[in-house]
């Protein structure tokens, strides 16, 4: 005991005067550890890798398309980027069918914005696009002449000679058993090949042009019956059955339902609610009864 209030240290403790023993709050809160199992580690590297690509190439479209496509597709020449061209075909399919949906919910924002946009364009982009153009256009280009130098310098050399390594490993090795299965398996081969050739030649190709008339007379045959008789007959045939039964059997079975059939459900309902009523009763009185 601690002190007067009566509180016991410990892992449990009495819960006031009912006597029940509950445990401490740490006991309580203790659950079960779960060891969790860490997905592959070729998995995660993989689907990381795929994600900044895609992220790296959603960018360089983005600005590609921004900043260095021309304004129209004739306007394209070999200097433009790859992606301009697709760029314009995929917009001129695409914007008849948006192009309501942009005048209509984008278009009044649009306008709103671009006069901001103009004078950002004028007084930031323009300028930092020239100025990148005149000034670092040289540098990229002695940027990439170095590293051209450096290629043919110091990699190029060792991947030729890994290379040379590679085609001596695999003439020692692999190529005699390379040549032994082409050698054995070529006339088979050339059997199987003459043989599909003249299957194909003599047999598929004259079948073929003697039944393509054939073929193409009864296509147009069976496409004139069914457009012309089978296709109209059908759809005469379902709207008359839809009119026959939408104004003459319907209404004869919605009257026969509220004749006949919803009286008698709604006699059920309020006999069955008389029922409730007396049962209810019943069970007051019984309560009542057994209460004195």
């Amino acid at each position: 005991m601690d002190g007067a209030n009566g509180s016991v240290n410990g892992s449990w403790a009495m819960n006031g005067m009912n006597g029940s023993v509950k445990p401490s709050f740490k006991a309580r809160n203790e659950q079960p550890t779960r060891q969790r199992t860490s997905p592959p580690p070729g998995s995660g590297i993989l689907s990381r890798s795929f994600a900044v690509f895609a992220r790296l190439l959603t960018w360089y479209a983005i600005l590609t398309i921004l900043f260095r496509c021309p304004a129209t597709i004739e306007k394209c020449d070999e200097t433009t980027p790859k992606i301009c061209k697709p760029y314009f075909q995929v917009k001129q399919v695409v914007s008849p069918h948006l192009q309501p949906y942009y005048d209509a919910y984008a278009a009044p924002y649009v306008e709103i914005v671009r006069p901001y946009y103009d004078v950002v364009d004028r007084t930031v982009v323009a300028p930092g696009w020239g100025y990148a153009t005149k000034y670092g256009a040289p540098r990229v280009a002695q940027a990439q002449a170095h590293s051209r130098a450096v290629w043919e310098k110091n990699v190029q050399p060792q991947l030729q000679r890994y290379q040379g390594l590679a085609k001596d490993q695999y003439d020692q090795s692999l190529a005699p058993y390379v040549s032994r299965v082409t050698s054995t398996m070529a006339p088979y081969y050339d059997l199987a090949k003459t043989n599909a050739m003249q299957t194909y030649y003599e047999f598929l190709l004259p079948s073929y042009e003697y039944v393509r008339p054939y073929a193409l007379q009864g296509y147009r045959a069976t496409s004139g019956f069914v457009m012309g008789q089978v296709v109209p007959t059908a759809a005469w045939t379902w709207n008359k059955t839809y009119i026959f039964l939408d104004g003459t059997v319907w209404p004869q079975i919605r009257a026969a339902y509220l004749e006949n059939v919803e009286p008698q459900l709604v006699k059920i309902s309020q006999r069955l609610g008389r029922h409730k009523d007396k049962v209810s009763t019943l069970k007051s009185a019984v309560g009542s009864g057994s209460g004195r």
